[in-house]
């Protein structure tokens, strides 16, 4: 799956240049990639917000927490946001996240199979 017309997440159009390719794969439970790599929500489609999903390869196995710089820094089934890993969830789905945390949206605000998805905070 290739996409040309992407936002970022802060809702920045992608130059047109920029081409995204991804797999489908479940950011989740990680379904769709091999256990050696996590599946990450890599690019939204600007006029859908369906999300651009990628397997990556995973340097650590840190936890929902750990401070990052990037995804690469998180372990399957988390983003790094604000510089610190938080595991996916999906939007009004509460046993996504761990109790006492809500699902937060990412400002791209990227959906996989007609759900939005988030991280836990």
């Amino acid at each position: 799956i290739c996409e040309l017309n992407l936002i970022d997440s802060m809702g920045v159009p992608v130059p047109a240049a920029s081409m995204l390719c991804g797999v489908s794969c479940d950011p989740i439970t990680n379904a769709g990639c091999r256990s050696t790599t996590a599946c990450e929500i890599n690019g939204v489609r600007t006029a859908t917000h369906e999300a651009v999903t990628l397997c990556r390869s995973i340097t650590s196995f840190p936890f929902p927490g750990f401070p990052c710089t990037d995804n690469s820094f998180c372990g399957a089934g988390e983003a790094c946001v604000s510089s610190v890993c938080h595991a996916y969830c999906r939007i009004g789905v509460a046993l996504d996240c761990p109790s006492g945390q809500v699902c937060s949206a990412f400002t791209d605000r990227p959906r996989l199979g007609g759900r939005e998805y988030g991280y836990c905070l």
